[in-house]
């Protein structure tokens, strides 16, 4: 019941708050959140869809593979993840970006496109 009160202590206290909330989010609550939020600097992490207002950014898994695995043997050893932004003002229009989960070194790190893809033209009609 209090968990908006909650959450502006975490955002009074850290930098990043991550939250999954579980019922609906009301305008008012979620207004004092973003507000309290850009005055401290901090960044508010929303899991879920139940914030009622666009957020100023969104993160979203659109594809994946796991590598590793061989014709049923094998250990899975990295996950190859397609990651696109996008949200209001300056995050407005959508980036993607490819990922290695874990990089060799452990971390993260961007993964080279196996391919550009163009497309195909075809000759017009009726020229020659």
């Amino acid at each position: 019941e209090q968990w908006a009160a909650t959450v502006a202590t975490l955002v009074d206290a850290l930098d990043i708050v991550l939250v999954r909330v579980r019922h609906r989010v009301n305008v008012r609550d979620a207004r004092r959140l973003s507000v309290r939020t850009r005055e401290r600097g901090a960044v508010l992490v929303v899991l879920g869809t139940t914030w009622p207002e666009a957020p100023e950014m969104r993160l979203q898994a659109t594809a994946g593979e796991w590598t590793g695995l061989g014709e049923g043997h094998g250990h899975l050893q990295a996950r190859r993840l397609v990651v696109e932004a996008d949200g209001r003002r300056g995050a407005a229009r959508t980036r993607r970006v490819e990922l290695w989960l874990p990089a060799p070194d452990g971390g993260l790190a961007t993964a080279e496109p196996l391919a550009e893809v163009r497309p195909f033209l075809r000759p017009a009609e009726g020229r020659g």
